[in-house]
């Protein structure tokens, strides 16, 4: 089965867009966080926020072959252009000193990051199997995900049993209305309020072409740790 990681999404370049302007949008500032990206396809959210020194990405997609083809190589090619702008103190001049740093520090950050294939049932479990607090993330980010409301039980629980609690912050970025399949952002927005566990609301939206939003889902303060 294909979901479609091959394509680079519309509301992908929304959420970096979004993201790129925090505070001033108030999206949460990335650096020192644990990342989850959901359905990551290309994967540019998530390298986004490796960029913006995430202290953790972790890259999720259905298909392994979107895994093996088009993630691991993006991340790979980006953090082949950050070593080029990193400059390695000390070492300008000695080339044989700067390329073992270089490769020092490429394989720190592929140690920061991982890679998962699979769909979302019973990902948390693979991902995270004790269930410990310190393995949750402080932000999951997923773009054009919600097309389908066959697939809101699962995505949302991955969402839920991921986020770190209290603080923990998920961005779901998407159509207003996926025509023909059902899926959108009241739908999905309306799923999670019936829950209780999560305040949504929409923190960006975008009339250019077809209708888009940002939905932020965060922790209500009458709810409990999961």
């Amino acid at each position: 089965v294909y979901e479609g990681g091959l394509k680079v999404w519309e509301c992908t370049f929304d959420l970096i867009r979004y993201l790129s302007n925090a505070p001033e949008t108030g999206a949460v500032a990335l650096r020192g966080k644990r990342v989850l990206e959901l359905g990551c396809g290309a994967a540019l959210p998530g390298i986004f926020a490796m960029v913006a020194g995430a202290s953790t990405v972790h890259f999720q997609d259905y298909n392994k072959e979107v895994i093996s083809h088009i993630t691991i190589p993006n991340v790979l090619l980006n953090l082949e252009y950050c070593a080029d702008k990193f400059v390695f103190e000390g070492k300008a001049g000695d080339v044989a000193a700067e390329t073992a740093a270089e490769d020092v520090w490429r394989l720190e950050q592929l140690r920061r990051h991982r890679f998962f294939a699979g769909d979302w049932r019973g990902m948390h479990d693979l991902i995270n199997p004790s269930n410990s607090a310190e393995l949750k993330y402080d932000v999951v980010l997923t773009c054009e995900t919600i097309y389908s409301t066959s697939s809101y039980a699962d995505l949302y629980g991955m969402i839920k049993s991921s986020l770190r609690y209290p603080d923990g912050v998920a961005f779901v970025a998407a159509k207003t209305y996926y025509f023909g399949v059902g899926g959108g952002c009241r739908t999905f927005e309306d799923m999670v309020r019936a829950d209780g566990v999560f305040a949504v609301s929409s923190c960006l939206e975008v009339a250019d072409g077809v209708r888009r939003e940002i939905l932020k889902l965060s922790f209500r303060a009458d709810s409990d740790a999961l």
